[in-house]
């Protein structure tokens, strides 16, 4: 039985560590590029696409990233992406967002620093 139970621990270890470097390779990976917010169907206000590229995040109003509304910083994990916006207007997005959903079509991420929860969908355009 203790055979059994060291044989179940190891696995289960190497799953883990399995894991972990193909998340961490598909956030990296997947992450770059240009993606487009998702609001709720009732608001009016126009699209915000966010572009993630070598550790530096835009925010813009046309998906080209011609119209910057914002500028920060990104480090990505295998589960968290952490950015920094030192503008007043867009520092309510400062701090560790934990990835929930990330592939090549689709990003979910979540914060729960502020006492709560906020989450933002975003699609990928390209």
């Amino acid at each position: 039985m203790k055979k059994f139970l060291q044989t179940i621990t190891i696995l289960l270890v190497a799953t883990i560590v399995v894991t972990g470097f193909s998340a961490c390779k598909r956030t990296k990976t997947v992450l770059p590029g240009t993606w487009r917010l998702e609001r709720l169907k009732t608001s009016n206000l126009p699209y915000e696409y966010w572009i993630f590229q070598d550790g530096e995040v835009k925010i813009c109003n046309d998906p080209n990233g011609n119209i910057v509304i914002g500028t920060g910083t990104y480090v990505s994990t295998p589960s968290r992406i952490t950015m920094d916006f030192p503008s007043n207007n867009f520092n309510f997005y400062n701090g560790k967002w934990r990835v929930i959903d990330i592939d090549n079509e689709i990003m979910r991420i979540a914060n729960f620093d502020n006492g709560g929860m906020i989450t933002r969908e975003f699609i990928k355009i390209e």
